[in-house]
Parts: structure tokens; sequence; C-alpha cells
């Protein structure tokens, strides 16, 4: 959809879409005041995907829509696995997950996601002792052998050397979010 020939953008359809849904959770505002601690763009991410796996407009998803889904992400959900998934979020038991009740179970991951998210700064700033926004190797290996382990120079070495993609001999916020160890703990 462009804006040529008089057709909304794809964001105005979104908004229009949302305010059709029904009476309730129409809009950001109206989500933002039923979870105050998700922030505007998480409200846009959980609006836009209910838009997208509403598949018809009908402002509530079917199982078929739900293993479309599941199907485009690689899975292949049986008809009991199907019936699970729809019965654990769909609280008004109508068969169908309508967006209050996608809202709620989006909005829970989302808090998940942060905590997360919280975990993995604290454990830098744990490791970045100087507080410079970077972790170098005297401060891994401090840490490291703090906790009793010892390693050699060379294995702290090749910890940062897989973890350091800029190749600047240490390892910034993104760097240590992306390191393979990272993924494991967290």
């Amino acid at each position: 959809m462009d804006v040529a020939g008089g057709r909304r953008t794809r964001f105005n359809y979104l908004c229009y879409k949302f305010r059709c849904i029904g009476k309730r959770l129409r809009r950001v505002d109206d989500c933002l005041l039923k979870d105050p601690s998700l922030n505007d763009d998480q409200v846009k991410i959980i609006l836009q995907s209910f838009s997208v796996l509403d598949e018809n407009g009908d402002g509530r998803i079917s199982k078929t829509e739900i293993a479309r889904a599941y199907r485009l992400a690689g899975f292949n959900p049986t008809k009991g696995e199907l019936d699970d998934i729809v019965k654990e979020h769909d609280e008004n038991d109508d068969g169908y997950i309508d967006f209050e009740e996608y809202f709620n179970v989006m909005s829970s991951k989302m808090g998940k996601v942060d905590i997360e998210k919280e975990h993995m700064k604290t454990a830098f700033r744990v490791l970045d002792t100087n507080n410079d926004g970077y972790i170098t190797a005297d401060e891994l290996k401090h840490a490291l052998t703090g906790a009793g382990d010892h390693f050699t120079d060379t294995e702290i070495a090749n910890i940062i050397d897989r973890a350091d993609k800029n190749h600047d001999g240490k390892i910034d916020y993104k760097e240590f979010v992306d390191a393979e160890l990272c993924k494991s703990v967290f």
C-alpha cells in the first residue's frame, strides 16, 4: 500500500485496522494504560504482529492463522498442539485469540525479554570493573580467576578474540550480548 492513488500507507492502514478491532485496547494509548511497563515501540510491535497474524482482519486469530504462522517459522504443529495453544491463551473460550488475549500474552513475554536484557547488562557491568564500557582481557581474567577457576593468558585471549568482532582487543556491550558464551548463559 502506498500513498499514490489515495491508498493508505502501511502505518495508516495498521492504525485504521486497530481502531476497528473492537471496543477494547484499540490504540497505543489504551495499551499503555493497560500495561504501563511497556514503551511505545513494544506496543507497536504487539499491534503490528497481531495484524500480521490476523490475516483476514476479523480482529481475532484462528487456529488456521496460528498454524500458518508456525509453518512460516519452520514448525509443523499438530492439531493437538494448535488446540493447546488456543486453549492456553483463549480466556473467553470462543476458540480464537482476540487482540486483548494476544496483548496479555505478548506484554508478559516482553517483560521477560526486558528481564533477560537487565541480567545481561548487570553481568556486563560486573565484568567491566573500571566502567569504561569495555571488558578487557585483564578484567575478564580477574573475574574468572576470582571465581576460583584458573585460566591462562592464552585462554583469556581466545575468549576475547571469539567475542571481539571489531578486533580492538576488548569486548563492548554489543559484542558481549552477541557472544556465543553470553547466548548460552542467557
